[in-house]
């Protein structure tokens, strides 16, 4: 290989870096330029407009219910930033002012709506800092929460079935929501059912009712928990409801065959000598009737054989009894089990 090659082949190898390094010193002198010509702009020139965030709570009230509507931004100190506030188009003077940044509404009819919105602003010498603004509209709903159990009561018991451990419980969601003036049926809904620590036990259109199982344990309550909204999610209001299990009961009346049960002789009842009905009547099992559980009587200490075909109802025959007091005892059970049972005494003064 001549020299003159040899030197050829060298300044090929140089050429890439030289290219590398005028490349960077280029760039280092584009930066200086713009630095030059543009120079940068002073701390509080650079700052953005602090992000300001409104809720409200409760976010969908009911007619009536106080609401608190509170602003907060992460750039300025809220006891010294100042909060102008404005409902329906109205600026609140009373409502402004600096470290203000919270304040109560009343809810007006179900379907009324109230929009809300703040500006916040820092006092700089005199001279107001923009901070941003916020913009919520609170929209007025009603939900109530009751309940269903599928326990057992007389047919002339006019209070409400309640629910005891081991029973089928219906929770129902009844919702009144108005929106833009229309409102929408219970069934165009979506609900979303939570029970205990299980958020989503239930959920889609229309699902206006959700059943549960009573745990058989006594003393465990459920908490039940339903969020309701619309398809365009405009309103949504949230309830929760607990369901705390009773004691099934049993109690034991006198009955006449004129008069019926006689309600006033549930404790106590005096009479004569003769044949004298008794009726036990169960409140609450988690049965379909009265021929599902299991009966035991006893008169004055002693077992006693049911009507046939009745196993509620005793007949006794009070000649065969000395004066003084006679109890009537029974005991009724859900077969095989030990915790849905419940028994009863009627003291009979016999004259």
């Amino acid at each position: 290989m001549t020299k003159s090659q040899i030197n050829s082949q060298s300044e090929n190898n140089k050429h890439p870096l030289l290219v590398f390094l005028h490349l960077v010193f280029g760039i280092y002198l584009l930066f200086g330029i713009c630095i030059l010509v543009f120079p940068p702009r002073s701390a509080e020139a650079q700052a953005l407009p602090a992000p300001v965030s409104i809720v409200a709570s409760p976010p969908a009230p009911s007619p009536g219910e106080a609401v608190a509507v509170t602003a907060a931004t992460p750039s300025f100190d809220r006891h010294t930033a100042y909060f102008t506030w404005v409902v329906d188009g109205r600026q609140r003077p009373d409502l402004s002012g600096t470290g203000k940044n919270s304040i109560e509404l009343t809810a007006g009819n179900v379907g009324s709506s109230q929009r809300v919105a703040v500006s916040v602003s820092r006092k700089n010498g005199g001279t107001g800092v923009a901070g941003g603004e916020a913009v919520l509209t609170i929209r007025v709903a009603d939900l109530t929460l009751t309940y269903t159990a599928e326990t057992w009561t007389p047919v002339w018991y006019r209070g409400k079935a309640l629910p005891v451990p081991d029973a089928t419980i219906g929770i129902i969601a009844i919702p009144d929501f108005v929106v833009d003036g229309r409102r929408i049926p219970p069934e165009r809904l979506i609900y979303r059912w939570g029970l205990d620590d299980e958020h989503n036990a239930l959920s889609g259109i229309g699902e206006q009712v959700f059943r549960i199982r009573a745990s058989d344990m006594p003393g465990t309550s459920h908490e039940v928990k339903v969020r309701v909204e619309d398809e365009d999610g405009k309103v949504r209001k949230e309830g929760v409801f607990y369901v705390v299990p009773h004691t099934p009961r049993l109690v034991i009346y006198n009955s006449s065959p004129l008069g019926g049960i006689e309600f006033r002789t549930a404790e106590r009842f005096s009479g004569g000598r003769g044949l004298f009905d008794f009726v036990a009547e169960p409140f609450f099992f988690p049965v379909a009737g009265r021929n599902d559980l299991a009966w035991e009587w006893q008169v004055d200490g002693r077992p006693f054989a049911a009507n046939a075909g009745t196993p509620h109802i005793i007949t006794v025959d009070t000649g065969g009894y000395p004066e003084g007091q006679l109890s009537v005892t029974a005991g009724v059970q859900i077969p095989g089990s030990f915790l849905s049972r419940a028994s009863a005494i009627l003291a009979f003064f016999l004259q």
